[in-house]
């Protein structure tokens, strides 16, 4: 083990855990999460154990969208109750991911949205507004899409985000 394993072994693990799931190793990534989640409730590094239900919920989401929403809604009761204000919009982001996959309503994104812009995370504001763009639509709220789509490119563009594409694509 190097240094940084035997000081921080939960952090290492749900670090791993990150990015075997970004290298498209769910199984990993999950195990890997697990571990990760145990040594942390035994250490209470609340920190870690967002980050390894982020990852848990994220592996979950492929397959159980029931699973992942307990994951994630785990993930932001933890980052609520110890002041973790970035995990806890990363949560309530999942959160409204799983609403946009669901087809249910925008409440969640709308959250999202206010949250980060309160924490300063404008990279997921402007997501956010892609998504809320998309949704509107299915919804027949071209007006709001229209709104959330020149919002998200105008942050894309200022914020030279790669989502820009993606934006744009969704003003047209």
């Amino acid at each position: 083990l190097d240094a940084a394993e035997a000081a921080e072994p939960a952090a290492v693990d749900a670090m791993r855990a990150q990015v075997a799931l970004g290298g498209q190793r769910p199984q990993a990534a999950a195990r890997l999460a697990r571990r990760a989640l145990d040594k942390a409730e035994a250490d209470d590094r609340f920190e870690v154990m967002c980050q390894a239900l982020e990852v848990l919920g994220q592996v979950a989401r492929l397959a159980d969208l029931a699973a992942a929403e307990r994951c994630f809604l785990r993930a932001y009761a933890t980052a609520e109750r110890h002041g973790y204000e970035l995990w806890r919009v990363r949560a309530l982001n999942e959160l409204a991911t799983i609403d946009v996959v669901d087809a249910r309503d925008e409440d969640r994104l709308a959250a999202v949205r206010r949250a980060a812009l309160a924490t300063g995370a404008l990279a997921t504001v402007a997501n956010v507004d892609c998504r809320l763009t998309a949704m509107r639509v299915e919804h027949g709220d071209l007006e709001g899409a229209l709104a959330s789509a020149s919002a998200s490119v105008e942050r894309s563009r200022r914020l030279r985000l790669p989502l820009l594409p993606k934006a744009l694509m969704h003003l047209a």
